[in-house]
């Protein structure tokens, strides 16, 4: 997977700011316009660290560092890697980064991965209640009961179906 885009808010001096990332992308600008602030985000995002309190935009200190990525590019390995599985939404994942100050001026980060909500017409977590028709369709993929009682394997039936059996989704 790469990460295709990001999304920055709150951050130095960048109030807000949304660009896609190519397989070769530059930044270039004056001194002081933010490039550094731009990569210093990705670096916070990707490692998942902790910001400094001078992060933080100037007189907007008490709302939170956003940092959105966008992962594209999935391999096949990561589709069926349970926890990374679980997050895929279609093609992609997106991950939101949360830095916020807490009551006693701490700073504390939060991870969240936005997905729909897809619902089977007969779907089941238990191999024994799903309904027959997805039994079949697993089975082309191929994936059977031993494998569907992983979180990884049932993922893969889901985003099989959403891709090849959108009229059951």
């Amino acid at each position: 997977m790469k990460l295709s885009k990001i999304t920055i808010q709150n951050f130095r001096s960048i109030e807000s700011l949304e660009f896609n990332i190519h397989d070769f992308t530059s930044l270039v600008g004056q001194n002081n316009c933010g490039k550094s602030s731009i990569l210093q985000a990705v670096f916070l995002f990707l490692k998942g660290a902790k910001p400094d309190h001078h992060d933080w935009r100037k007189e907007h200190e008490e709302e939170p560092i956003i940092i959105i990525g966008e992962f594209t590019d999935l391999q096949n390995w990561e589709r069926v890697t349970p926890g990374i599985s679980g997050l895929i939404d279609g093609d992609q994942i997106t991950l939101r980064y949360t830095a916020f100050k807490n009551e006693e001026d701490k700073i504390e980060v939060a991870y969240d991965a936005f997905k729909r909500q897809m619902l089977i017409d007969g779907w089941s977590d238990s191999w024994a209640d799903l309904r027959a028709d997805l039994k079949e369709i697993a089975a082309m993929i191929p994936i059977n009961g031993a494998n569907f009682r992983g979180a990884a394997g049932r993922n893969q039936l889901k985003q099989y179906i959403e891709t090849n059996h959108a009229e059951l989704v």
